[in-house]
């Protein structure tokens, strides 16, 4: 797949920023159902634009994508195209010989949408043969032999036969390979279905009736519209008989999504069914023991909680005190007070940290939300949340009181939406903070300087207009390192990718993306500023139309990092770099796009680099992948401590653990 050349080496092509991916098209929505061939390969429908990406890169509309099971990209990774760009979740279905894919599902959804449109699509999955409609009427509701009326799911048996969850019908509809009408089973509001090639039994997915109308925007929000009543099983064509049912016992205010995958692997048939509840539904195992489907619990989860590694989700922090290796913070999504612990050593896991309340309890989760924690220089812990407090814990999760509050809370550190711009504490406990003016005013930041007691010494030590900040250090001389996408006027794309990025889409990915590079700013204790200025030589918010700014006091710039404007363009503020000081004053900056870290000196000089492109699999000496030994599929924050440098891998979800040796040694006698 496409990669870019560099002076030293290939690093491949970031074609989206927000769904972190390498290739062109890759765009998911939040119900997704793939089929997988036979020989191997997971065949997907892209997303529509109705994701939170307000212009996704489509590549021409709905179309296939295509994967190896095996992490492989097969050439015609980008598949034929279905339709020109629809909404709708979609749904798709392979023929038994793996020749054709049918797909349903689609709505033109919004105030001005058209509705269902109320066909099914089949295309070669080769290509080779174009897409073309072979059931119902574009726009226009049908029912019996006529049409379809909002279907949902698709499915086909084993002599080709496609089945349609024709939700507006209640039914499933049945029909021929070629398109003609065959049959059909009465279900109310059918949406997932899936049908066994070995035994003709007929499950679907039944959910309550949809709250929210195509006109609506909480239309494919699960918790309103998708929201699972139970699994029927039918016997099958010919006996359209119920003969057992899953009901989802779950209480649940909202719905999750009603998932359902059919599984033929093993001696009897059994679904996979999740999206059962709002929030952490588990994955039950149902199977099929005729007159019955009987629940097997979530072997997915009891795996899990047995695994004492604690594999990782979402990794945005990396947090090092003492021997002691914090991870999987409380954030957006991941709505929990506990965070993971590791060896710093090691890797091994040791435990969960758990702020504590004043009386000793655990923290209120939605103290500790939106935000990030770092551990200051001074051996306590700061957790800078609710886009607007700064909360202060020892190692052990006790509260540590300010002198200006008498609680560990101060205030008035605004940001906004569900990460900062990051903070750094020193050796006395000062703490050095961007903050806005309110919550999401972000076009004049300033980094304010608060005392170990909590009172604020600086109001305005450096000020930034009109360009987005991520990652702050100060070394020992006072000298202030500040990540942000203040970049030359000539070069929003950094001369060593210029020229060397494939075509852009119609959404002009993947050159947005990289103008998203970032520019780390050295100023010296006295501060300085990045202003708005019509005649300045820098631009901030480069894929928008840019605010000329003006740099005042800095002693250098160098071009790296990653600062995502706060939008859902290109990317969003929650995924910003962190960068950090070792003890010996040099700077450790990741590099997303090069996917490697850089080292520089104090003077803003490269001292080396370390890192390159690699997945999960990448280990060193004897893992499944050896080489190479140091690899980063995501390189976003990083954390210097005891002598190593420790890197939140984010699409690899982990953190990489790097020490350093001497290149030469020598030793001398101190009179």
């Amino acid at each position: 797949w496409p990669r870019i050349k560099l002076d030293d080496g290939e690093v491949p092509v970031v074609a989206h920023l927000l769904p972190r991916t390498t290739y062109p098209g890759a765009m998911l929505g939040n119900r997704m159902f793939p089929v997988l061939t036979a020989d191997g390969r997971l065949v997907m429908l892209s997303a529509p634009k109705h994701t939170t990406i307000k212009y996704p890169d489509n590549r021409g509309g709905r179309r296939l994508l295509i994967l190896g099971t095996d992490g492989s990209v097969p050439k015609n990774f980008l598949g034929p195209k279905i339709c020109p760009m629809v909404g709708g979740f979609g749904h798709i279905a392979l023929s038994p010989d793996d020749k054709y894919v049918y797909a349903t599902g689609f709505v033109s959804s919004g105030k001005r949408g058209k509705g269902p449109c109320n066909v099914v699509y089949r295309v070669a999955l080769d290509g080779l043969a174009g897409s073309k409609i072979i059931i119902g009427r574009m726009y226009q509701a049908g029912k019996g032999r006529d049409g379809l009326n909002d279907p949902q799911g698709i499915a086909t048996d084993k002599g080709g036969n496609i089945y349609v969850s024709d939700y507006g019908n209640d039914r499933i509809a049945v029909f021929k390979p070629d398109g003609t009408y065959l049959d059909e089973i009465p279900v109310q509001r059918p949406d997932t279905v899936h049908v066994s090639r070995k035994t003709g039994a007929v499950y679907v997915m039944q959910i309550q009736t949809r709250g929210k109308p195509f006109t609506d925007q909480h239309y494919y929000v699960s918790a309103h519209n998708w929201r699972a009543e139970r699994v029927i099983k039918f016997g099958s064509l010919a006996d359209k008989t119920e003969k057992a049912a899953f009901v989802n016992t779950l209480k649940s205010r909202y719905g999750g999504g009603a998932q359902m995958a059919l599984d033929l692997s093993g001696d009897a048939p059994a679904l996979w069914v999740t999206g059962l509840r709002y929030g952490r539904s588990p994955i039950f195992k149902v199977v099929d023991g005729g007159d019955k489907l009987e629940s097997m619990g979530a072997p997915i989860d009891d795996l899990a909680k047995k695994d004492k590694a604690r594999y990782l989700g979402f990794i945005g922090d990396v947090t090092v005190t003492g021997d002691k290796v914090i991870s999987r913070h409380p954030a957006f999504g991941m709505h929990t007070n506990t965070s993971f612990v590791y060896s710093a050593a090691t890797g091994e896991y040791v435990g969960t940290y758990v702020p504590k309340k004043a009386d000793g309890k655990d923290e209120n989760m939605w103290s500790l939300l939106y935000g990030e924690m770092i551990a200051g220089a001074d051996g306590n812990l700061y957790v800078n949340s609710r886009s607007n407090t700064i909360r202060r814990y020892d190692a052990d999760g006790k509260q540590i009181p300010f002198a200006s509050t008498g609680t560990n809370v101060i205030e008035g550190f605004w940001h906004g939406h569900t990460r900062t711009a990051g903070m750094f504490i020193d050796e006395a406990g000062t703490i050095y903070v961007p903050a806005a003016a309110a919550n999401r005013k972000l076009e004049r930041m300033k980094i304010k300087v608060v005392g170990a007691d909590g009172k604020v010494r600086n109001e305005n030590l450096i000020e930034v207009h009109g360009a987005r900040m991520g990652g702050i250090a100060v070394d020992r001389e006072g000298n202030i390192y500040i990540g942000d996408q203040a970049v030359p006027r000539d070069s929003r794309i950094p001369a060593w990718f210029a020229g060397k990025l494939p075509a852009d889409s119609a959404e002009r990915h993947p050159s947005n993306d990289y103008k998203q590079y970032a520019s780390i700013f050295k100023f010296p204790p006295s501060g300085g500023k990045i202003v708005a200025d019509k005649s300045g030589k820098y631009v901030g918010q480069c894929q928008y139309d840019p605010t000329r700014l003006t740099v005042k006091d800095a002693l250098w710039v160098r071009r790296l990092g990653y600062n995502g404007s706060h939008g859902h363009e290109i990317g969003c503020h929650c995924e910003t770099t962190r960068f950090d000081l070792d003890g010996f004053g040099r700077l450790f900056v990741p590099d997303v796009f090069r996917f490697r870290v850089y080292v520089l000196d104090s003077a803003g000089n490269e001292i080396t680099h370390f890192g390159s492109y690699g997945n999960m699999d990448s280990r060193g000496p004897g893992s499944p992948v050896p080489s190479p030994e140091i690899a980063f599929g995501w390189p976003l924050s990083v954390e210097c401590a005891g002598g190593r440098v420790f890197v939140a891998d984010l699409v690899n979800r982990r953190v990489v653990a790097v020490k350093f040796e001497h290149a030469a040694e020598a030793t001398c006698s101190i009179p």
